[in-house]
C-alpha cells in the first residue's frame, strides 16, 4: 500500500510560509499570487523538512532535443521563468515525499551544490539552462568600457549610439499598461524554450523595478529588475522586434543592466538565462543549472534516469577575452 504524501497544502498569503521561504523571495506569498490565473494554479506545500511551490502543466520531456513528447508535469519552482529553485529544505526528503503521490514531477534550476544532496537513481539529474552572471569589479560603466578589448568596446559603443535617441524611464509598477505587456509577449513568443505565460498582474504587483525605453513616447522595450544585498538579478524584458535592430534594443538592454548594476554598486548580476553568447560578449561568466525528474512510480523513474543524457541542455562552450 503506498504511504500518504505528508506535505501540507496551504491557502496564501501564509505568515508561516513566508517565514520558512524567506531566503528564497521568489516563493513570497505576494509573488506567487501575483502569477495565479484562472488557468493556472499555484499551490505551496509546507512540510517539515521542506517547503514547495508547485503548478501543473504540460511539458515537452525532450525540450532541448529534436525529440516531441508533450506529458503532464508537476513542475516544482517558481511561479516564474527565474533561475532560481522552487523549494527550500531537504531536497532528499521533498523527492521521496512526492514520490508517494502519481505522476511526474520536475524541480527547475537547482545549482551543483543541490543536487549533491540527491541519492543516486532516485531520480533523474541533467544540465539546464546556464545562467549568464557578471562578476562586477568596476567603479563605474566608464571604467567598464575602459577595460574592454577594443573589439568589444567598439561593439557597446555601436550600440550606445544606435540607442543615442532612446529615453529610458522608470515608472511605478501600476503603470504596467497592456502596450508594455505586448512587449513581453512579443518576446515570449521568439523564445526557444517557452515555459508559462504570466499574467499582466505579475508585473503590476511587483516589488522590481521597471525601466521602459521610449522613441518619442511609444514604449518600444523594458527591463524588469531587482536589487539585494550587493546583488542584482534580470527578471524579464520585453521589446518591439519591428525597431530591434534600428535601434539595437537587446544590447542596449543589456547595457543598462550593466550601468544599473555599476550605479548601485552591486557585486553580482545575473542576467538570467538563453542568449548565452551575446551575454559573454559583455563579460559574464556561465554558472550550471539543473533539473530533476522523477515519478511516482519507480518503472518510470527508472526510464527517466536512463534516458538522462537526452533530457538535458547541452550547453557549448563559450570563452571570450573580453577584458584587457
Amino acid at each position: 500500500m503506498k504511504k500518504r504524501f505528508e506535505g501540507k497544502e496551504v491557502s496564501l498569503p501564509n505568515r508561516e510560509w513566508d517565514e520558512k521561504v524567506s531566503a528564497n523571495g521568489w516563493l513570497s506569498s505576494d509573488v506567487i499570487l501575483s502569477a495565479i490565473t484562472d488557468e493556472r494554479k499555484v499551490k505551496a506545500v509546507i512540510h517539515p523538512s521542506y517547503c514547495a511551490c508547485e503548478y501543473r502543466m504540460k511539458l515537452n520531456l525532450f525540450t532541448f532535443g529534436k525529440i516531441k513528447l508533450q506529458l503532464p508535469f508537476t513542475v516544482i519552482a517558481p511561479p516564474a521563468s527565474v533561475d532560481c529553485k522552487g523549494y527550500v529544505g531537504d531536497v532528499q526528503a521533498l523527492i521521496e515525499d512526492y514520490k508517494k503521490k502519481k505522476g511526474l514531477f520536475l524541480m527547475l534550476n537547482l545549482k551543483k551544490e543541490d543536487t549533491l544532496g540527491i541519492s543516486g537513481n532516485c531520480a533523474a539529474v541533467g544540465k539546464t539552462l546556464s545562467s549568464c552572471v557578471f562578476l562586477n569589479c568596476f567603479k563605474n560603466f566608464e571604467d567598464y568600457l575602459q577595460n574592454l578589448r577594443s573589439p568589444y568596446r567598439r561593439r557597446v559603443r555601436k550600440a550606445l549610439e544606435k540607442g543615442r535617441n532612446i529615453k529610458v524611464i522608470r515608472i511605478n509598477n501600476r503603470e504596467f499598461d497592456y502596450e508594455i505587456y505586448n512587449l513581453y509577449l512579443q518576446v515570449l513568443k521568439k523564445s526557444r524554450f517557452p515555459l508559462e505565460t504570466l499574467p499582466i498582474t505579475f508585473f503590476q504587483l511587483s516589488n522590481c523595478n521597471i525601466d521602459v525605453f521610449y522613441n518619442e513616447n511609444k514604449p518600444v522595450a523594458f527591463v524588469m529588475y531587482y536589487t539585494n544585498n550587493g546583488f542584482m538579478s534580470f527578471v524579464f524584458g520585453g521589446m518591439d522586434y519591428s525597431v530591434r535592430d534600428d535601434f539595437d534594443l537587446y544590447y542596449n538592454m543589456l547595457l543598462h543592466m550593466l550601468k544599473m548594476g555599476m550605479e548601485n554598486k552591486v557585486n553580482i548580476i545575473d542576467f538570467g538565462q538563453t542568449a548565452e553568447s551575446t551575454k559573454c560578449r559583455l563579460g559574464c561568466e556561465l554558472e550550471e543549472r539543473y533539473m530533476v525528474a522523477f515519478s511516482g512510480n519507480k518503472f518510470i523513474t527508472k526510464i527517466l534516469c536512463l534516458f538522462a543524457p537526452l533530457l538535458e541542455y547541452n550547453q557549448e562552450t563559450i570563452r571570450y577575452n573580453v577584458f584587457k
